[in-house]
């Protein structure tokens, strides 16, 4: 038979057995997106989970060791891989005064250039002074303005969010001057992420002086541990719930795909019978799947990128390989069991089927 005949025919069968090939769409239509949306579900809150602690700061470490921080050292952990953001930092004693609020001086800190980055600041690349949220809602202005103080004018060139949730106190409301990197601090800040043991081992390079007495007085500690030291996404990720969806989508591709050939083992054997070419049956079988298999792809893709945009993560990739993950399973062991179901059809169990329809 010519690809037109073929095509011809698997249609005819289509609309004849309408009632057929809307439970098959159905069944596979579900299989599809249930899995993926699961599977989307499941992921998106993984990774909620881990831009929730990122933004939290439980990614920032703080090494301590007052006066005896190399601002050079802290600045070229930038380099190393992991690393988001480095930067020192240094409390003063003396604070700045508002000639319009003398009563409430904010305190002062000196940083190194990518301090500000660490604190997720916004700065405009001036010279000045960043200030916190907190300051800056006691101040009507905004950045490149300035302010008077009992010192003189002061520039604001950025800002920068430190909100009370676990993290370490006494930075909420203050000011950061940034200063030359070879500067001795007090502490160097490092957000590392992912989660490095071997890059959390260097970051005692940063002390200045090695000797004991003066080591002994080095701390480490995570700037916010309220979710925990340490996030394992990738563990998260391995243990999830539907992990095995993948395999039991397909298993029940498998069994839906043997079972949607079989329910017409009779009417194939019949075919064969009166004289039809095996490859003939094959090619209208392929066609009629495509025309009940094909859509239940088109909806789950369009469901699926639906749902990823309702979520805000169009820009994941890793959720449209997890939708494609369920998708391609579904089809593979579909066409799986439509083969095997294929195979143990014979027309010399003609009879045999006839008698047990």
């Amino acid at each position: 038979m010519k690809w037109k005949s073929i095509i011809s025919e698997a249609w005819r069968n289509t609309i004849t057995g309408t009632s057929k090939t809307i439970l098959w769409l159905s069944i596979f239509t579900l299989l599809m997106t249930i899995g993926s949306l699961a599977e989307v579900a499941h992921t998106h809150t993984i990774t909620t989970a881990a831009e929730e602690y990122v933004r939290a700061g439980g990614s920032i470490s703080v090494i301590q060791s007052p006066e005896n921080i190399d601002g050079a050292a802290c600045e070229a952990l930038n380099a190393l891989p992991q690393v988001r953001a480095a930067g020192a930092i240094k409390t003063q004693e003396s604070r700045i005064t508002l000639t319009v609020l003398p009563s409430a001086p904010i305190p002062q800190a000196l940083v190194s250039p990518t301090f500000p980055k660490v604190v997720s600041a916004q700065t405009s690349g001036l010279p000045g002074i960043i200030v916190s949220d907190q300051v800056r809602s006691q101040l009507p202005m905004k950045i490149g303005d300035s302010f008077p103080t009992v010192g003189g004018e002061v520039m604001i060139s950025g800002t920068y969010d430190y909100p009370e949730d676990g993290r370490a106190s006494g930075y909420g409301y203050m000011a950061l001057i940034p200063t030359a990197s070879e500067t001795t601090y007090d502490q160097c800040w490092v957000d590392i992420w992912p989660q490095s043991p071997q890059v959390q081992g260097l970051l005692t390079s940063v002390v200045k002086n090695s000797r004991r007495d003066e080591r002994s007085q080095t701390t480490m500690e995570q700037l916010n541990s309220r979710l925990g030291a340490r996030f394992d996404g990738q563990a998260r990720f391995q243990t999830r719930n539907t992990r095995f969806l993948v395999w039991i989508v397909g298993a029940l591709s498998l069994c839906a795909g043997i079972i949607a050939l079989r329910t017409r083992r009779l009417e194939f054997a019949s075919a064969l019978h009166a004289g039809a070419q095996r490859q003939d049956i094959r090619r209208i079988i392929a066609c009629e799947t495509l025309m009940w298999l094909l859509p239940a792809v088109a909806f789950t893709e369009c469901v699926s990128v639906c749902v990823i945009a309702s979520l805000g993560a169009l820009s994941d990739t890793a959720l449209y390989v997890l939708v494609h993950r369920i998708v391609w399973s579904s089809c593979v062991c579909c066409v799986i069991g439509l083969c095997i179901g294929w195979i143990f059809t014979r027309e010399k169990h003609l009879f045999t089927y006839f008698k047990v329809r």
